[in-house]
């Protein structure tokens, strides 16, 4: 059954600009086709939504939350600590909330007796409603550390162990807490909570399973530290100095904001009012973030948001990153393409064999290839590599891809004699080539690039006689129907 969707304004999170008055195809469970309403054909036999009056995109991703926590009822730690029955009571309508408001993928952060993988089983098997999950387990946290609510693991010994019980169990991956947190009383924002062969315990054990370690850290060492031994993602990175931020941009590592628990008023400022402790860092962290965040998100980092708790917040998160000098866009961005992006990439990136070969290169270049024809049909800027995140063999191969698709494009358009959107199409494709052949490195380093701008060239050299061909029917089209008017206006002389 395939489903037309007619949006008034659609946001593809490809990086390109919002598309006014367009079309989604959906077959099945697959988008099949998006784009302006008269450039996709929906078919006779299609049930049509109506959304020309709404703003539609895909769906949001909250990079950091948990299930089980309400921030704004105060005491984080001591809800983690409850019985499971009351956590499971709490989470249901925390999901619910989440997909209310549009969430459809939600990274868990830890949680205890390893109720995130229960209820994440639970979602897929229709038990409870809720968004798709990526959950961590046990959360790995020292017995004096911010995070510990029922289990704490000291040593490298009891982390390796813990990790590898968390894998076994079905995590997705690992949580560590590597600095103090606001929301507790314990450790410092900026003082290491653990050492380097307990880091290395925990991100070698991801590692080995195929998977990577994320981390709670503010700032210091415990960044530092982190993204040098192995962490793949810092989670909310408040007090993020500027040798942290290129310690982070070195080891290709990304971050992920949380501002709704700090700066909302539901957060912790409603649950810990009565904790002066808490409190006087809670307006601390404020007058950091005021500072901070717009030094981060114009460093150049690679950043996703996520609400850490706040359920249904997302649409904050997002205010909050155009507060502190983000685009429209890029807020829209974080919240739904980069965030997938961040957790695919780390996923790979620490096996460069496997990062650099066929399986993950081929994946970005088929997302390159996406974005890049999609702008070009569009006529909208060409994304960078750095933008979609790919490695620049693979953003290369891309544009030399894209040449193919918009062959296609082009003669679905010469079928429908719109010959100007060709000659467009065919002047890009020119250009694309041209650049590739002035690309002259060995294979090896540009993945196979030189026969791709073999094949370009005969694409662009048959897009172009196919074209010739159509100009000259159009030609002729017109000089018969010059040619009968003039034996028209003949016959009534």
């Amino acid at each position: 059954m395939i489903t037309a969707i007619k949006a008034g304004v659609l946001f593809d999170s490809t990086g390109a600009d919002p598309i006014n008055n367009a079309v989604v195809l959906v077959d099945g469970d697959h988008i099949t086709a998006c784009g302006p309403a008269n450039q996709v054909d929906i078919p006779d036999s299609a049930a049509v939504i109506d959304c020309r009056d709404e703003f539609v995109m895909p769906g949001l991703i909250d990079a950091h939350t948990h299930i089980t926590i309400i921030p704004g009822l105060g005491d984080q730690i001591g809800q983690l600590r409850q019985p499971a029955t009351t956590q499971l009571i709490r989470g249901i309508g925390n999901l619910r909330r989440n997909l209310k408001s549009g969430v459809t993928t939600a990274r868990i952060m830890a949680e205890e007796r390893y109720l995130d993988i229960e209820i994440k089983e639970a979602v897929k098997s229709g038990l409870i409603p809720g968004p798709n999950l990526l959950v961590s387990g046990v959360a790995l946290t020292p017995s004096n550390g911010h995070g510990r609510a029922l289990s704490s693991f000291d040593g490298a010994d009891e982390i390796r162990k813990a990790s590898r019980e968390n894998l076994a169990a079905g995590a997705d991956f690992l949580k560590l807490f590597l600095t103090g947190g606001v929301s507790s009383e314990r450790g410092g924002l900026q003082s290491a909570s653990y050492s380097v062969a307990e880091i290395r315990a925990a991100t070698e054990e991801a590692e080995r399973a195929g998977t990577y370690a994320a981390a709670h850290a503010h700032g210091g060492p415990g960044i530092q530290l982190g993204v040098a031994n192995g962490v793949r993602t810092i989670e909310h990175a408040l007090l993020a100095s500027d040798e942290d931020l290129e310690a982070i941009d070195k080891h290709g590592a990304w971050v992920v904001l949380t501002s709704s628990i700090l700066l909302h008023p539901t957060g912790i400022e409603q649950g810990d009012a009565g904790n002066s402790q808490i409190m006087e860092k809670v307006r601390q962290a404020r007058a950091i973030a005021d500072r901070n965040l717009p030094r981060i998100i114009d460093s150049g980092v690679k950043y996703s948001i996520g609400t850490d708790s706040m359920h249904g917040l997302m649409h904050f998160e997002m205010e909050c990153l155009v507060r502190f000098g983000a685009s429209n866009h890029d807020a829209l961005l974080a919240a739904t393409a980069r965030a997938a992006a961040a957790e695919m990439v780390a996923d790979a990136q620490e096996y460069p064999d496997v990062f650099h070969a066929g399986y993950t290169q081929d994946a970005l270049k088929e997302l390159a290839e996406a974005h890049i024809t999609y702008a070009l049909i569009t006529e909208n800027s060409l994304p960078t590599p750095e933008e979609l995140n790919v490695e620049p063999a693979a953003y290369l191969n891309g544009l030399a891809e894209a040449v193919g698709e918009m062959r296609r494009y082009v003669l679905d358009r010469l079928r429908r004699g719109d010959v100007a959107t060709g000659e467009r199409l065919l002047a890009v494709m020119d250009d694309i080539y041209s650049q590739l052949i002035t690309v002259d490195f060995p294979n090896a380093i540009t993945g196979g690039l030189r026969r791709q701008t073999d094949m370009v060239r005969g694409v662009l050299e048959r897009t172009r006689g196919d074209l010739t061909t159509a100009v000259r029917q159009e030609e002729m089209k017109a000089a018969l129907r010059a040619f009968g008017e003039q034996i028209g206006l003949a016959a009534e002389d």
